[in-house]
């Protein structure tokens, strides 16, 4: 996909951009597809768009028109090829989480964060998947608090509550160099206002 902002404005992208209109009989604003299933002619045919669900709907909890399009546009205002949606914030952070750490890994939290996740991470414990957390957003205090086994580096920008603003490029690269993933809740600055992605290209 050739990136959108060479193209778009965030404001068009949200207003405008891939709206599917030429699926909708040109409707401006897209229907909302409030269904979970979709039927298809032959036992053949849904087995074939199960098995190849990014071009076919077959259950809305996989996607759907409406969550298809809004997709489109989040990965269009990142300046990504891809987004995914879920059915809520903590629904993707446990996704993300539990994509990036398994037994005996441990994950590094910087400065504050959203309160459930803290609880998500304090459960994963039990999992010996054990965390820590740096109260600060200089590269130099957060280097020194990755161990062995830190696999993840876990944050928000600006951090929960108290808005302290982490400079994501330095510690990105940071993370990078230690072989560890990162995951940005971006939820108080959203992709008009911090485009993550960008960063590390």
């Amino acid at each position: 996909m050739q990136n959108p902002e060479n193209f778009f404005s965030d404001q068009e992208i949200c207003m405008h951009f891939d709206t599917g209109s030429e699926l909708f009989g040109g409707a401006i604003i897209p229907p909302i597809f409030g269904n979970s299933l979709f039927v298809y002619p032959t036992h053949e045919e849904l087995v074939k768009a199960e098995n190849d669900q990014q071009n076919h709907y077959v259950y809305t909890r996989g996607t759907n028109p409406t969550v298809e399009i809004a997709e489109k546009k989040l990965a269009a205002l990142e300046q990504e090829e891809q987004c995914k949606c879920f059915a809520s914030g903590m629904a993707a952070i446990t996704a993300a989480i539990f994509n990036s750490v398994k037994a005996g890994d441990h994950v590094l939290c910087i400065s504050n964060i959203y309160k459930s996740t803290m609880d998500l991470l304090t459960y994963l414990q039990k999992f010996e998947i054990n965390h820590s957390v740096v109260y600060s957003t200089v590269k130099k205090d957060i280097e020194r608090a990755i161990m062995p086994n830190t696999k993840l580096i876990y944050l928000e920008n600006p951090t929960d509550l108290n808005l302290q603003l982490v400079d994501l490029k330095v510690i990105g690269d940071m993370a990078r160099s230690c072989g560890v993933r990162t995951i940005i809740d971006n939820t108080w600055a959203t992709p008009p206002l911090s485009k993550a992605f960008n960063l590390w290209d």
